[in-house]
């Protein structure tokens, strides 16, 4: 006989837990005041990235969750993931060659563009 459990909160916490719960073969039902994805997600635009997580520990950590992501959607076909990447340019110029230095020592992937 399955475990009846209930999950509080659809956010990315609440929703990942009752994914693996359920993947485990438990009997999920999950009680949020918001849809899946919880607040926080949709208002982010789901934006995953590392590219502001100084100190360096931290980036790791956000590395091996970009990289949890490729491997959750090899497990979920049709997860609505897309990699993009953004924008950076409100630093002065000394600081904005600084952290794509730093990134980019770090392995994150770093393109100059200019106005054209």
């Amino acid at each position: 006989m399955s475990k009846k459990v209930i999950v509080i909160g659809a956010g990315i916490i609440g929703a990942s837990i009752a994914w693996h719960l359920a993947k485990a073969g438990a009997q999920v039902t999950v009680i949020a005041d918001s849809a899946a994805g919880g607040v926080a997600t949709p208002n982010s635009f789901a934006w995953i990235n590392a590219s502001w997580g100084n100190p360096e520990p931290y980036f790791r950590l956000r590395i091996r969750s970009m990289a949890e992501w490729s491997r959750l959607a090899q497990d979920l076909p049709g997860l609505p993931l897309a990699w993009c990447g953004g924008l950076c340019w409100d630093l002065p110029a000394d600081k904005l060659e600084a952290y794509a230095a730093e990134h980019s020592s770090w392995g994150y992937g770093i393109r100059r563009v200019d106005r054209a």
